[in-house]
């Protein structure tokens, strides 16, 4: 049943779209929203997003199993049809995160997308930016499958305001984000398609290498307005 104002729904249907074979709830006591969703190479499914509940359902060896305040972020997994809750955890902050777009790697690794307001977002050493730049910056994270412990999480972003838009893992590992920055000075590549903004409110398109360590690729494009990428395919 409906555990708080807004919960995650998953409904799995039929091959053929004539029966509900199973659906359920996950959720806490406040709002909990979806914004990504995977499903392995054994059934399993795992979903990510944002929650602003203090009693979002985790598991007891979680990476995080307290909220940490304001809005924090989820990723969960759960067994193909739909009845067991595997894995679950928070991560954040005392301040707000949003969003969660999520990918696998080719282990069943998920890879998450956000954004944070946060100056002590987790991050690992060796990444491309354990430092925040601005007021809301990209968080680039990856758990091991477990959900306990954190494979890599890195900072990137311009002084200014960054939102995720999507996150797809390449054939080679490496991880690429699609966004939207009003940063004149989003970290970009030499030579790459466009080094500098062109107005408020560009699209940014960048490539991390497979641990987040070293920012092979990155791109403003856009035109002299506001552009809002939408995906990546």
């Amino acid at each position: 049943s409906l555990s708080g104002s807004s919960d995650v729904f998953l409904t799995r249907i039929n091959h053929n779209g004539t029966r509900i074979v199973s659906s359920t709830y996950i959720g806490g006591s406040a709002g909990d929203v979806l914004y990504g969703l995977k499903i392995d190479n054994g059934g399993d499914i795992y979903i990510s997003g944002e929650t602003s509940s203090n009693n979002f359902p985790t598991h007891s060896s979680a990476f995080n199993t307290s909220f940490n305040g304001a809005v924090d972020l989820y990723v969960s997994r759960l067994s193909s049809d739909l009845t067991t809750l595997i894995r679950s955890t928070y991560i954040g902050t005392t301040s707000w995160e949003n969003n969660g777009f999520l990918d696998l790697d080719s282990e069943g690794r998920p890879v998450v997308f956000a954004q944070t307001m946060a100056l002590d977002f987790p991050v690992t050493n060796g990444s491309y930016a354990n430092e925040s730049k601005g007021n809301r910056d990209l968080v680039v994270f990856k758990f091991e499958r477990s959900l306990e412990s954190l494979n890599f999480s890195t900072y990137i972003g311009g002084t200014w305001w960054e939102t995720p838009v999507s996150v797809k893992i390449a054939s080679d590992g490496s991880i690429y984000g699609l966004a939207n920055t009003f940063s004149f000075d989003f970290p970009t590549t030499n030579g790459s398609y466009r080094e500098t903004s062109y107005g408020t409110g560009d699209a940014i398109l960048f490539r991390f290498n497979h641990n987040c360590s070293t920012l092979q690729n990155s791109t403003y494009f856009g035109g002299n307005s506001q552009d809002h990428p939408n995906s990546l395919m």
